[in-house]
């Protein structure tokens, strides 16, 4: 009957009824819901209850996510570390990622989590937070109603960069991909125009992909995917708690950020000097995309005899691109970033002049 009336009580109630079952004694608590797990493991979602103190770092993407992985939270005793490549190759953590309702499965999820066998787990993967290129994050709310309805309890790291910072450090890189072609003003979709009603009666075709809110058709980055308000509120209305850092403190103040990362995780973080994903010069993006315009049209065959005619090419004008995602930005994120300021009141905004503006 016990294990009977958990598994019908939602998730982010199982806490209450095991304390109303086992007592408010700690002990008592979590060795009768360890109880309860054993024995009905198969049923429901009481297995969710061994997930008592995960820690969910869900990046957001240029916020030395890399480097905290690999220098940071392998540090992690008390906890069973789950990053990548393993949380995007993966099959069940995939379909977690970008399968529609359709395909994914909870269940597989959860089943892949018991083979761990792991109680107190530390996850972290930048694609938590969403798909920037070519999706604009569309797939944000879903992974996160996901996590939430996999780890109720859990608390969740987010990591945020000057708006303009990170634009710059996503196009670099963007151009060292393959297909890493465009500008930086035509990396930059800023939804200028629209397209009405009245436009589609008179047969009025769209002057420009500009027209779309969502520009799925190249590879660009969404503007409004950076509106951090909306990003915590989305965090702290699914988990209990959403502890919210600047890649600038990581950068500027690395000791002080690194405790309370271990703080938070109840770990004794130590940070580690390790430079990761270092960003290109204006000058070097230019010369990797000219490489990848030579590679998509020569292919095999005439590649090597592009690239040697290349070098007898007039050198084009280096775009600048900090300069240029000022000009573009310009003002964009003031407002959200006001109220950003407004609400984290804990983060000393004087260390950051002219960023978050």
């Amino acid at each position: 009957m016990i294990v009977w009336t958990l598994n019908r009580v939602p998730v982010r109630r199982c806490y209450h009824v095991a304390a109303s079952i086992f007592g408010r004694n700690t002990g008592q608590l979590l060795a009768g819901a360890r109880a309860v797990c054993i024995g009905s493991i198969r049923g429901g979602d009481a297995w969710a209850i061994f997930m008592t103190n995960t820690i969910i770092h869900v990046g957001l993407h240029k916020t030395a996510s890399t480097y905290l992985q690999k220098q940071i939270f392998v540090q992690s005793k008390q906890r069973t570390l789950l990053t990548r490549p393993y949380t995007q190759y993966n099959k069940a953590f995939n379909q977690l990622l970008f399968a529609d309702d359709t395909l994914y499965c909870k269940n597989n999820l959860q089943e892949e989590l018991k083979k761990i066998g792991a109680e107190r787990l530390l996850l972290s993967d930048e694609a938590f937070s969403g798909c920037p290129i070519p999706l604009h994050y569309v797939n944000r709310s879903l992974i996160a109603h996901r996590l939430a309805d996999l780890f109720p309890n859990a608390e969740i790291v987010l990591f945020l960069r000057d708006q303009r910072d990170f634009c710059t450090s996503h196009y670099s890189s963007y151009v060292k991909m393959p297909y890493g072609l465009n500008s930086f003003e035509e990396f930059m979709h800023v939804p200028d125009e629209s397209y009405e009603y009245e436009d589609s009666k008179d047969n009025r075709p769209p002057a420009s992909l500009n027209s779309l809110y969502y520009n799925i058709n190249d590879y660009c980055q969404s503007l409004d995917g950076l509106l951090y308000t909306r990003i915590i509120a989305l965090y702290e209305r699914l988990f209990p708690k959403c502890h919210v850092f600047l890649f600038e403190d990581m950068v500027g103040q690395p000791e002080e950020t690194t405790k309370r990362l271990g703080a938070i995780c109840g770990e004794d973080f130590e940070y580690r000097p390790a430079k990761e994903n270092i960003s290109l010069s204006s000058r070097d993006l230019l010369k990797i995309r000219r490489r990848n315009l030579v590679n998509r049209i020569g292919g095999k065959v005439f590649k090597g005899t592009l690239r040697a005619l290349y070098k007898f090419y007039p050198d084009l004008r280096t775009e600048d691109i900090k300069t240029m995602s000022a000009q573009i930005i310009g003002d964009y994120f003031s407002k959200d970033n006001e109220v950003l300021k407004a609400k984290l009141e804990f983060i000393d905004w004087s260390r950051h002049n002219g960023k978050y503006v």
